[in-house]
């Protein structure tokens, strides 16, 4: 099938003002991504593609729409809700570009699971600086300062450290299958990310009883 523009009165096969369109969007979906993230949003979706051939224009608009997505607005992933600075999903990206994987990609979980590790550094690197500082606070101000409910309550402990060490290893090695099952590659396994994984299926575990 043929069609002609209406703006320049080209003809040519439906397919490719199609493709032209599909390019437009591409474009105008790789504009809303932040300067830090644009290149290497480029760079990732590139693992989408087998290495002899290259995206189609619909694939990648789908792609980069959907990496402005999760970088602007979050993303519902594995029961919970992801967002976080761009600087975050770019050490992501750099991440999943240097690591050894196999082409080409399904989907977005290895990137997720990337971003979940680097907020969980975040979140631990916090807690510790806030610790050391009421450490570091005259203790009387310290005491002033606190809800005289909460005075001497123990803080929460982690459940994952808190179990025995013969259950947290089998634990820790069931995680760490899990992962492998998802198509993470063995040697970019780090602990905090077997951890984490562990950690979800602790939760499971307590809300199935």
């Amino acid at each position: 099938m043929k069609i002609t523009c209406p703006s320049c009165g080209a003809g040519g096969s439906i397919g490719l003002f199609i493709a032209d369109i599909d390019a437009r969007q591409a474009i105008l979906a790789a504009a809303k991504l932040p300067s830090d993230c644009g290149t290497l949003v480029l760079k990732y979706i590139g693992l989408f593609s087998p290495q002899s051939r290259f995206l189609t224009t619909s694939r990648a608009t789908t792609l980069i729409t959907e990496c402005s997505e999760m970088i602007l607005n979050g993303v519902h992933f594995d029961r919970d809700f992801i967002q976080a600075p761009s600087q975050v999903w770019a050490r992501a990206f750099q991440a999943v570009d240097g690591a050894d994987i196999s082409r080409p990609l399904k989907n977005h979980r290895y990137l997720l699971r990337i971003v979940q590790s680097e907020l969980g550094k975040k979140h631990e690197s916090s807690s510790h600086a806030a610790h050391q500082s009421r450490i570091a606070e005259p203790r009387v101000h310290r005491e002033a300062m606190q809800h005289i409910g909460d005075v001497g309550k123990p803080e929460k402990a982690d459940p994952l450290q808190a179990m025995g060490k013969e259950d947290r290893a089998v634990l820790m090695e069931k995680a760490k299958a899990d992962l492998l099952d998802e198509g993470f590659d063995a040697q970019w396994l780090a602990k905090p990310l077997i951890e984490q994984k562990a950690r979800e299926l602790l939760d499971g575990l307590v809300g199935d009883k």
